[in-house]
């Protein structure tokens, strides 16, 4: 047995001061937001996915190296050393484009993977969240906006 008394055993567990975790996105919003609004719309989305499941303890590493994974798959073929990299993206790839979306589609993937649990239970519970349509679109929005900003900047620096 445990050494717990009894009387800590008794105590409630829940608080009703703190509401409940709400629906996390569907997968099919995360695969839209990488598809259509690029590494930024993805990392945007699942960290909102994070905050509305309150998963931050949880998924914050995961998030760390999502976002540092991603931004070295992406930025390592214009390096230097990425030159051999370059070259073979090139040659069986046939452009950078496709290889930072497959590296956004994979990324995608995890983050879909790391929440599947969470969206079957909110599925059972029925739970939902209006308006997921314009949701995505203002991820897509921000991640595009974002994006762009940040290859103006580097553009202008170079």
């Amino acid at each position: 047995m445990s050494n717990v008394p009894i009387e800590r055993l008794l105590q409630p567990s829940l608080s009703a001061s703190e509401p409940p975790a709400r629906a996390p996105y569907s997968a099919t919003v995360l695969f839209l937001c990488a598809v259509f609004g690029g590494a930024l719309s993805l990392i945007l989305c699942f960290g909102v996915n994070i905050h509305r499941l309150r998963r931050w303890r949880l998924d914050a590493a995961f998030l760390a190296l999502l976002v540092v994974l991603l931004t070295v798959a992406i930025l390592a073929p214009y390096t230097p050393q990425g030159a051999p990299l370059l070259a073979w993206i090139r040659e069986f790839l046939g452009g950078t484009r496709t290889w930072g979306t497959l590296c956004i589609l994979l990324a995608a993937l995890a983050a879909m993977q790391r929440h599947a649990r969470e969206r079957r239970a909110a599925e059972l519970m029925g739970l939902r969240i209006k308006n997921v349509f314009l949701h995505g679109l203002g991820f897509v929005a921000v991640g595009q906006g974002v994006t762009y900003l940040l290859i103006t900047a580097l553009k202008g620096m170079l």
